[in-house]
Formats: structure tokens, C-alpha cells, sequence
């Protein structure tokens, strides 16, 4: 009986091996990338600081501006000046809202009702 020598053992070896390559390899997800551009709103955001180009969360103070003060004072011409033209300085809709970074602690948007 003649031996046949098997040369496809040679050609699957490698064939094997790329294919199990090719169903190993690892999908790695990246993350968004965040813009550059200033929070505005009245919530804390998700942004890039332009000063010290950190990935942060804004955080967000409030602040009296001119339609609290002008809300008061039209209150107060309709004649609720007893206590009811401090109203306006309760309500957070009203408030001017500043966004700083929490690390380098700097103003990077505001956002002005007025």
C-alpha cells in the first residue's frame, strides 16, 4: 500500500490558527469624546474645561440678576410690598446661573435670564 504523505496538514495548521485569531480579538469600546464648547442651563453638565482641559461635570451656582430685581419691583408697584416682593428671590427660575470648573475653579459659561 502506498504512504501519501499529507501536506494539507501543513496548510490547516496555519489556516487554523488565523481563524481563531480572527474570533479572539477583543473589541474595545472608547468613549465619546466631550466638546469644548460652555455649559449653559441651569444643571450641572458634562464638559471639557477650555482652561485646564479636564474632563469634569460643571458645578453650578445661582445667582440674583435683573429679572429677580425687576420681578420685586413690579411686585412692589402693584402694592404687595409687605413681603411678597421677596418672592422672586426664592425661585430658582429666576436666578442667573454660573458654571464653574471644579478644578481649576474658573467660570466657564453663565447663562443670564436677562
Amino acid at each position: 500500500m502506498p504512504t501519501f504523505k499529507n501536506t494539507e496538514n501543513h496548510e490547516l495548521a496555519p489556516r487554523m490558527y488565523r481563524e481563531e485569531e480572527q474570533h479572539s480579538k477583543i473589541s474595545i469600546q472608547q468613549s465619546q469624546p466631550i466638546p469644548i464648547v460652555a455649559p449653559s442651563g441651569k444643571q450641572p453638565m458634562p464638559c471639557m474645561c477650555p482652561y485646564c482641559h479636564h474632563s469634569i461635570v460643571s458645578r453650578v451656582e445661582k445667582s440674583n440678576g435683573l429679572v429677580v430685581w425687576l420681578a420685586s419691583a413690579g411686585i412692589c408697584l402693584l402694592g404687595c410690598a409687605v413681603g411678597c416682593c421677596l418672592i422672586p428671590f426664592f425661585i430658582d427660575d429666576l436666578k442667573d446661573t454660573t458654571h464653574y470648573c471644579p478644578n481649576c475653579n474658573r467660570v466657564i459659561g453663565r447663562d443670564k435670564k436677562l
